[in-house]
């Protein structure tokens, strides 16, 4: 027994062909994970916090090297630095231009624990800059440096591998991220939340 001839559903079979489908639900591809970074919501800014960040953007417009002190060299005597590995987390720019990346781990070496950049680390000059172990889960905010932020030692420089150690007092599983804070604005320049 011959079937009714249909234009519409050849031109139906014609269109998915050529589109690369078939007539059948195709599988959707599984979801992809966004950076952690991605899925975080930028906390809203007091006044004064919004005040401070436009004194940094014109500083930073009024300053060629903002902190003139800080070293864009390599620190050779952390390059061979080594430990086991306890948590680590990817380099995000907060208050910093662009150009900010590189790891973070938490390592531990000769039964004390210390905080590493890594080798592909970089981060923009900004003024007085320093390293804190902050407890926040979510993007630093000066409330996390200032309410419980560790502070860690000065930024060493603004690329490569950099190792600051972590006072035996302070017990690293209860931190959550690693910031790069400018002291001079009070401002969270950069962090890597831990896993």
């Amino acid at each position: 027994m011959l079937k009714k001839f249909s234009w519409s559903g050849l031109l139906t079979m014609v269109l998915l062909a050529g589109a690369g489908c078939s007539s059948t639900p195709a599988e959707s591809p599984a979801p992809t994970t966004p950076p952690p970074a991605a899925q975080l919501a930028a906390p809203e800014l007091s006044l004064a916090e919004q005040a401070d960040v436009k004194k940094l953007d014109e500083y930073l417009k009024t300053h060629k090297i903002p902190d003139p002190k800080l070293s864009n060299k390599i620190v050779t005597a952390d390059r061979r630095f080594n430990g086991a590995l306890n948590r680590s987390g990817l380099l995000v720019k907060i208050h910093a231009p662009t150009g900010t990346a590189g790891g973070v781990l938490i390592m531990e070496h000769a039964g004390k624990n210390y905080v590493v950049f890594d080798e592909v680390f970089t981060v923009p000059n900004g003024p007085e800059l320093q390293v804190y172990l902050t407890k926040n889960n979510g993007i630093t905010t000066r409330q996390d440096v200032v309410n419980g932020g560790v502070l860690l030692g000065k930024l060493k420089s603004t690329i490569n591998k950099q190792v600051y150690e972590i006072s035996t007092a302070d017990d690293w599983r209860e931190y959550h991220s690693v910031t790069i804070y400018s002291a001079m604005f009070n401002l969270p320049w950069a962090f890597a939340p831990l896993k």
